[in-house]
């Protein structure tokens, strides 16, 4: 278990005993000191919001202050993610008896929910999931985002990482990660990938698979989400998919697909039997990061709450367990450790862009004429 600081508002009220008590000692025993009004510290400001308030009256566990919570998965029900961003919203009602009504805002790479996320009302009633790829890169390919970085969101904490997988199916003639490039290499721009859409980590996982195997592979991304793709490899649409374990888990233990790799250079613990990229020597290596995201602007006392609070609600061996099960790599940080790891993503993004811009072209012209349509 994660050591966890004491709470602001517990510290504030040590300090607050402390002073009280100098006071005392400084009148003399024989002097009164006049009895503090009990509710006055308690008072709340008409104009103050419920969030703030509650953070500054040592009663962070009830900042909705009765109100039920606005909680956005950026992604379709199911699939790889919307799993987690459930399980944190139904551990902190249960760690603190709030209500969390759940809503699934999928598209534009999750940038339509995340935006609804952060435009919501700064005062802890608006939180959501969203993802490295969401809050890091897409900034920087697609000018309609309305957020830039870490200045125009809050923070609260990472959950869990995930490597992409290649799969095929069952009855597929490619028993390894090797003799499935060997095929692709000798049939270039015949063997397709499905993936979980345009400009998403499993697309770009393949885009760079192909600069640094020397390979055509080619990517078929799908808007519907990784659930759509699995879909597209079943019926056998594609030749294979990139996407996430706890999506594909179900059909690799039923037999009906069998995974060859792994992004990364780590053996993945679902699949242990998939070969790391990086054991072939591809540098193909960032996962998808999965973390909760609040508007920027919120007071800072109350922000502190909810890290420490979602921490602990996030961070119990049943969580654990259950996530390492479902395939996730578990690993909750809160606050400016989970900004670090993002930055560190940015920067990959950076370099990915400058290594291979060219091979993003196609995918991004993609990108504008479906917000045109859209439009």
């Amino acid at each position: 278990m994660k050591q966890h600081r004491r709470r602001p508002t517990v510290v504030r009220y040590l300090a607050a005993a402390a002073a009280a008590a100098l006071v005392v000692t400084a009148c003399g025993a024989d002097e009164e000191v006049p009895e503090a009004d009990p509710g006055a510290e308690a008072a709340e400001d008409p104009g103050e919001d419920p969030g703030e308030a509650a953070a500054a009256n040592g009663e962070c566990e009830d900042w909705l202050d009765g109100r039920t919570g606005d909680f956005v998965v950026p992604y379709n029900p199911g699939g790889s993610t919307d799993p987690v961003g459930r399980e944190y919203a139904t551990a902190l009602e249960n760690h603190l008896g709030q209500q969390w009504a759940v809503d699934n805002v999928a598209g534009g790479g999750a940038t339509i929910g995340t935006s609804q996320i952060l435009a919501g009302p700064a005062d802890g009633s608006s939180l959501g999931l969203s993802s490295n790829t969401a809050l890091a890169f897409q900034p920087l390919v697609n000018p309609d985002v309305p957020y830039d970085d870490a200045d125009d969101y809050t923070m609260i904490m990472k959950l869990v990482d995930l490597p992409a997988v290649l799969t095929v199916r069952a009855d597929a003639p490619w028993e390894t990660i090797e003799e499935f490039l060997e095929a692709a290499e000798a049939s270039p721009g015949e063997l397709t990938v499905s993936t979980s859409g345009n400009l998403t980590q499993p697309d770009q996982n393949i885009l760079i698979l192909n600069e640094e195997a020397g390979v055509e592979l080619r990517n078929v991304p799908f808007s519907g989400g990784g659930g759509e793709a699995l879909t597209a490899l079943l019926g056998g649409q594609v030749d294979a998919n990139m996407g996430y374990g706890p999506s594909i888990l179900g059909q690799v233990e039923a037999g009906e697909i069998r995974p060859l790799g792994v992004v990364g250079d780590q053996e993945y613990h679902l699949f242990p039997d998939a070969t790391p990229f990086g054991d072939l020597g591809f540098d193909v290596a960032t996962p998808a990061w999965y973390g909760i995201v609040a508007p920027a602007g919120m007071d800072a006392d109350l922000v502190e709450c909810i890290r420490e609070l979602s921490m602990e609600a996030f961070t119990t061996p049943e969580i654990e367990e259950w996530a390492v099960s479902m395939g996730y790599n578990y690993d909750p940080v809160a606050g400016a450790d989970a900004e670090a790891e993002l930055a560190t993503y940015a920067d990959e993004y950076q370099r990915v862009l400058q290594e291979y811009g060219d091979l993003l072209d196609a995918p991004l012209a993609e990108l504008e004429e479906e917000d045109e349509e859209e439009g």
